[in-house]
């Protein structure tokens, strides 16, 4: 840019047969990031051995257009109403394979996948079971029918493989959003 790149290096990829490659959700949140950070998209994998989800992922004409500002800044939070993020921590583990971790706990409550409450009761917020995850646990038969509670297990599932509210496309609508 007029002052010069962010340099992020090379995007990784999911795609099969590369020496190091994350997770799909992993690398659509690494395109995302580079993306908004305006580095330049390089990629870091075997152009015939990319996957459709890769292709997909970066030939997002959209994601490309705001990486490509012509000004060349990077992206800046304008308004949140978000809780602050917990600290992540990369590193790569003797097999190679990136390691993403999440630095001590929430403060604000408990995680209920993709946003947080006060407390497991208020997870659901009316929309049962698909809300409940994360720090809790849905019980009950249905859906609709049960409770949202703290789990118990002792099993911990990183925080990139929670399962959200945004997942599913049913799941989307304006009303179900925390964060905007």
């Amino acid at each position: 840019g007029p002052s010069g790149w962010t340099d992020a290096d090379m995007l990784i990829g999911s795609s099969p047969g590369a020496d190091v490659r994350l997770t799909p959700v992993q690398s659509r949140a690494q395109f995302s990031l580079w993306v908004v950070m305006a580095a330049p998209l390089m990629l870091g994998t075997s152009m015939a051995q990319i996957s459709a989800f890769d292709i997909e992922t970066y030939s997002n004409v959209e994601a490309i257009r705001i990486n490509q500002d012509p000004l060349a800044r990077p992206g800046r939070v304008v308004q949140s109403n978000c809780p602050p993020y917990p600290k992540l921590e990369m590193s790569v583990g003797r097999d190679g394979i990136p390691k993403f971790a999440v630095i001590g706990e929430v403060t604000q409550g408990v995680l209920c996948g993709q946003h947080s409450a006060k407390s497991c009761a208020e997870c659901p917020q009316g929309n049962g079971k698909p809300w409940c995850n994360g720090h809790c646990i849905w019980s009950g038969s249905s859906d609709k029918d049960g409770k949202c509670m703290v789990n118990t297990n002792k099993k911990v599932i990183p925080l990139e493989e929670l399962p959200g509210p945004f997942a599913l496309v049913s799941e989307r609508s304006q009303s179900k959003r925390e964060c905007q």
